[in-house]
């Protein structure tokens, strides 16, 4: 297997370079590797800001580099100290010992060297199988089989390994990583290989005032990432999209993204299985919403029974004609955008369709939309049944559906 024979390989050359090092430059090997492991996370986000300004821009470099640097900078002081004490120590042996003593003493320090190099590379291969643990479980999950890259399908191959051989739970024993990782690994992956809940993951409450940026837009109307979108090529492929980079570049809109998911991780997962949101469903106005030109026609012959059928006909054309685009958007800020709407005031055709940015506010289950219509504040009251929203307005009453 994979694993042991990396296993193998590194406690052979740790146990060669301890015998060779001696027990005193060892010794401090030792320490530094524990006190590096024990400094690693808490210094990274002192070291985070420098290795930004080197120029590294990628997320995931951007979180796995920093605890890496401080592991290996606490280790390189902790190993030129050992130097420093070792070439006294062996001065000492050297020139004011006999040579017997200095004998004894050498073959003491190589045979003591190789038994705490065995130690120290026992403690390499625990924090090396915590580093294959915590990567291989992204790349597993995302994995596009063939199509990956050598490195990648490598390390999944150690990532398997790893859980054949049971270290997986050593890996775990040690690990400080929060859980909401490896929930957004498994949340990825199944996004990634099931195309069909992109449109649910479009429609999830938190995600849908994120749909309405610029960003975000770009990315949804782009064919070509449609296109390999479609192929399932690597993630990485698509990471490196021109559309990707453009939201990955920006620090402001990736820390929403970021903000956003964690803080509704659980509730994301069980709505991609499920479709249904604890967090969000209490709140029915939350949403998607098309514009209902059979329900506003119904909803008219029901207020007004005594309409004659050439009415009818014409209310019917005109409600086709200026509402069959119209479309609400109701997000968990508050917010409300009301888009293709006609302008009532300023006749038909494209030139009077437009776009209403508001607020809503719930008081008891009734709902009231704010929004400035050609300087002036306006105020309309809607209401939410199962998954028809009527919003009421002093010429007509909207009648909307909820997107499927």
């Amino acid at each position: 297997m994979t694993i042991w024979i990396l296993a193998l390989l590194l406690l052979a050359s740790v146990a060669a370079m301890g015998y060779r090092q001696g027990a005193v430059r060892v010794a401090f090997s030792l320490g530094g590797i524990l006190m590096g492991s024990i400094l690693a996370l808490p210094l990274a986000r002192l070291i985070k800001p420098l290795v930004s300004i080197c120029g590294v821009q990628s997320p995931v470099l951007l979180w796995l580099l920093p605890p890496c640097v401080v592991f290996l900078l606490v280790l390189t002081v902790f190993k030129a100290g050992g130097f420093m004490v070792h070439q006294k120590v062996e001065v000492f042996q050297k020139y004011h010992n006999g040579e017997l003593r200095l004998a004894l003493w050498e073959r003491l320090s190589r045979r003591l060297g190789l038994c705490l190099g065995l130690l120290n590379g026992s403690i390499y291969l625990v924090l090396l199988s915590l580093l294959v643990f915590l990567l291989s479980y992204w790349t597993y999950q995302i994995s596009a089989g063939e199509a990956e890259s050598k490195g990648v399908r490598l390390l999944n191959r150690l990532g398997a390994d790893l859980q054949a051989s049971g270290l997986n739970r050593v890996a775990r024993a040690v690990d400080r990583t929060p859980g909401a990782v490896y929930d957004a690994a498994d949340a990825i992956g199944l996004i990634y290989h099931n195309d069909l809940l992109e449109a649910r993951l479009a429609r999830y409450p938190a995600f849908l005032g994120l749909g309405e940026r610029a960003e975000f837009k770009d990315i949804a109307g782009d064919a070509q990432f449609a296109e390999l979108r479609q192929k399932q090529v690597p993630l990485f492929e698509l990471l490196d999209h021109p559309k990707t980079q453009a939201i990955l570049n920006n620090p402001d809109v990736f820390k929403l993204v970021c903000d956003t998911v964690a803080a509704n991780l659980a509730d994301l997962t069980n709505y991609l299985q499920t479709g249904k949101s604890a967090k969000y469903d209490a709140e029915p106005v939350l949403g998607r919403w098309d514009f209902d030109v059979s329900g506003a026609i119904l909803l008219l012959r029901k207020n007004n029974p005594k309409i004659s059928s050439q009415e009818m006909q014409r209310y019917r054309n005109w409600v086709g004609q200026s509402f069959a685009k119209a479309t609400l958007l109701a997000t968990t800020e508050n917010q409300v955008f009301l888009k293709d709407f006609p302008n009532l005031k300023g006749g038909s055709g494209a030139s009077g369709w437009r776009n209403l940015h508001g607020e809503w506010k719930n008081t008891d289950g009734n709902y009231t939309f704010s929004y400035n219509d050609e300087g002036k504040s306006q105020e309309v009251s809607a209401t939410v049944q199962g998954d028809r929203l009527s919003v009421i307005t002093p010429l007509l009453t909207l009648v909307f559906q909820r997107e499927d």
